[in-house]
């Protein structure tokens, strides 16, 4: 599996890893299944309403209205779900941004006009080949737009060992822990799971991402051990009832 380092806005190095091509053929059928899924009902209920009450929607601009969140499926659950379809979701892969910000509606509607030249019109012949040569995960719609897809479902496993091992239900260390963004948790949750190239690289790491996280909730005095004041920041942060993104 291919791995991508980003510098995020933060200063902070994380490495990625990108979604594989599989994962995201399948996040595409997937996809496609539940866009047949939807056009079949509205055939469905169409037939429905036209035997047993007389009523039509053969009309061009209700069907246009009814037809347009297939035609828009793309952008709009990607702008409303953080960068994922439900065929994304269902096989933990998701849009963001090569700076590691999260992808903004621009650059997910330049992606969803580029999917015309990287799948529909060329049978995804375009956004293969472009997939094998780059090494950042991104198809042309990712380069235009500066996004890459990557993985978002093997950290979790992690972030569960660590908050069980430090009493998941016990009060809150750090109360200001409920004022992250899920973003800035997921952020968060990243920097404790990545593995640089060496111990010092991994201390540097901690230690500016605790400095950042200290100072953006005025916390003081936080703990000597880096590892240990963010762990416990991520754990108060999911006890207080939030979820990261």
């Amino acid at each position: 599996m291919e791995n991508i380092d980003i510098a995020t806005t933060q200063n902070v190095a994380i490495n990625y890893k990108l979604a594989g091509i599989a994962d995201r053929m399948l996040a595409v059928i997937l996809d496609w299944i539940i866009q047949a899924a939807y056009l079949i009902t509205l055939f469905i209920v169409g037939a429905f309403l036209q035997s047993g009450f007389g009523m039509g929607i053969e009309s061009f601009g209700l069907m246009s209205l009814l037809t347009l969140p297939l035609f828009l499926y793309e952008v709009l659950f990607e702008s409303l779900m953080n960068g994922q379809t439900p065929g994304k979701k269902i096989r933990g892969i998701r849009v963001m941004s090569t700076d590691g910000s999260e992808a903004n509606i621009g650059q997910f509607i330049i992606r969803w006009l580029l999917r015309f030249v990287d799948v529909t019109f060329t049978l995804g012949s375009v956004g293969l080949i472009t997939l094998f040569i780059n090494n950042r995960g991104q198809r042309l719609g990712d380069i235009a737009a500066g996004t890459t897809v990557v993985l978002t479902g093997e950290k979790a496993d992690v972030d569960g060992s660590f908050l069980a091992q430090n009493e998941p239900n016990a009060p809150p260390v750090w109360p200001q822990a409920r004022h992250m963004s899920p973003r800035e948790a997921s952020l968060l949750r990243q920097v404790l799971n990545s593995r640089p190239e060496s111990d010092e690289a991994y201390a540097e790491l901690l230690e500016n991402t605790a400095r950042i996280y200290a100072q953006k909730l005025n916390i003081a005095n936080p703990s000597p051990d880096n590892r240990q004041f963010l762990e416990t920041l991520l754990r108060d942060y999911h006890n207080s009832g939030a979820e990261v993104g």
